[in-house]
């Protein structure tokens, strides 16, 4: 058997209509126990949108003389919150004339005010009256294109207009049943998050004992039902949570304020287990105090990555001041390297060399600190790398004595110290000969305060310097100042000797030395 063109198209408008029929059954089912002028609105709303394939719905109340846009379902933002004057809106006209009206492009209509539709993405509409004979509101359903809207469309929003002027009315007229449903609602929702496995659900008397508690709470308590309705909350609760100050007011659960907040718990083991809670007292349909619902989830894992993240937060904060403080520190040394330089050098060139040089013996000290995570230092690195410019791989400059971990601070002097110890050696003293070596012996204190021993061997006869240079004034005043004892330089015939004495603050804590 086949079927022609007409019939097929004939059978799906007859689906169609079946549909929208069916539909609009169930919405007047729902606004019949409606239990307020807010859900009443939504249900509208929603309505309009699916039953009309529209992409925006408005619920518009009369208030006196302005248009008050209470709620919407759409696409995208409309007027939600706003209000208007009767005379300037199509919903306002609606009303003050009683009857529907369909609009297929709101440009072509002066009723409409242009300016207040061009930030939105509605091009032709619907509205109807709610309570034919004297309308106190009106809802619109909206399209974004040019459309003919059909008399079937507009009688089916006529409908759902005076199916919600009806469920207003009833609602009106019997606050008692408006409050069974109250409660009835309530007791649903309670029961429905009851069965729920990802929370805990309590249900407590007004004495704060527990009259019920699902699988869930249980587990998170580690009580049994039977232990539970035998305790009140404030038993399981931390005592210094038991008048939580965390409790912040989040909306209506059963039509009363629902409070949010975290406390502890202390579970039957008696360790304590972080909840977040959120707890609303339901009421009768008298209005007295039924009991409390109390729902609960298990946050201590949450908590405790909280705890670390405040922790890390906290660690970086010190490592971006203390790193605000040593790159304040490395900028005053670069420039009193700069000054002191460019002050003593004889020529362009010369001073070029010289400062980079120190330049690059600081940066030596600093990668040194990098790779230790700037906790320090060995002795026998700063040596190593702060000497290896003028010797290369060659051991002209031995180390002798016990291992020494030193401070940043300390480490940062150091390397200067032996990067101007190293650049005298080279031009006047013993690395200026193949014959000459440095030994540098540490005295690790005792009867003796701790000091760094350089002892030059092997070069030329040495003499005293007729003037003191930068290097001097570096060694003999600027290093005291870092490392807490006196420096000082000797100049026997066969080789300089420079001790650097070693503050108690100097020497850090670290591999070498664990206790300082």
């Amino acid at each position: 058997m086949t079927f022609s063109q007409s019939q097929v198209e004939g059978a799906g408008t007859a689906a169609a209509s079946t549909t929208e029929t069916a539909g609009l059954v169930s919405v007047i089912r729902r606004l019949a126990v409606a239990p307020s002028l807010p859900e009443t609105m939504a249900i509208v709303t929603e309505a309009v949108r699916d039953l009309l394939k529209a992409d925006g719905a408005t619920f518009v109340l009369r208030e006196d003389d302005l248009c008050h846009y209470a709620d919407e379902r759409a696409i995208s933002p409309l007027w939600k919150g706003r209000r208007f004057p009767m005379s300037a809106c199509i919903s306002g006209w609606c009303m003050l004339n009683g009857q529907a009206v369909s609009i297929p492009d709101i440009y072509q209509d002066p009723r409409i005010p242009h300016d207040a539709y061009r930030i939105t993405f509605v091009r032709s509409l619907a509205m109807a009256p709610v309570r034919r004979g004297e309308p106190f509101a009106a809802i619109g359903a909206y399209w974004p294109q040019v459309r003919q809207i059909s008399a079937d469309e507009l009688e089916l929003l006529q409908t759902l207009a005076d199916a919600a002027s009806l469920a207003i009315s009833v609602a009106q007229l019997t606050p008692l049943a408006e409050a069974r449903l109250a409660a009835e609602a309530a007791e649903a929702r309670y029961r429905a998050m009851f069965d729920q496995a990802a929370v805990g659900v309590s249900r407590v008397g007004l004495d704060g004992r527990f009259l019920e508690v699902n699988q869930r709470f249980m587990a998170i308590t580690g009580y049994e039902q039977v232990e539970l309705q035998q305790m009140t909350y404030a038993d399981i609760t931390h005592p210094d949570d038991v008048q939580s100050v965390a409790l912040q007011y989040s909306g209506a659960l059963g039509e009363e304020p629902t409070y949010t907040g975290h406390k502890r718990y202390i579970r039957k083991s008696g360790a304590l287990v972080w909840v977040a809670f959120t707890a609303s007292t339901v009421r009768t349909p008298a209005g007295e105090p039924a009991y409390i619902i109390s729902v609960i989830q298990d946050i201590t894992e949450w908590k405790a990555t909280e705890a670390a993240e405040k922790a890390q937060a906290e660690h970086l904060k010190l490592l971006v001041n203390e790193l605000n403080h040593r790159v304040k520190n490395t900028l005053a040394t670069v420039q009193s390297l700069a000054a002191q330089t460019l002050r003593g050098a004889r020529d362009p060139q010369t001073a070029f060399e010289l400062l980079e040089g120190r330049l690059l013996g600081l940066s030596a000290a600093h990668n040194i600190l990098t790779e230790r995570h700037w906790e320090g230092a060995s002795l026998a690195e700063i040596v190593a790398r702060s000497v290896q410019p003028f010797t290369g791989s060659s051991d002209r400059v031995r180390l002798h004595g016990p291992e020494l971990w030193l401070r940043p601070e300390t480490a940062l002097a150091l390397a200067l110290a032996f990067h101007e110890l190293a650049t005298n050696a080279t031009k006047h003293g013993a690395l200026s000969v193949d014959s000459g070596s440095v030994d540098v012996t540490l005295n690790p204190g005792g009867e003796e305060p701790a000091a760094i021993l350089w002892r030059e061997r092997g070069g030329p006869p040495v003499t005293p310097p007729s003037r003191r240079g930068f290097g001097s004034r570096l060694l003999e005043r600027s290093l005291p100042r870092e490392l807490g004892a006196p420096t000082t330089l000797s100049f026997p015939v066969d080789g300089l000797v420079c001790r650097i004495g070693l503050g108690p603050a100097a020497i850090g804590t670290g591999p070498s030395n664990p206790t300082g």
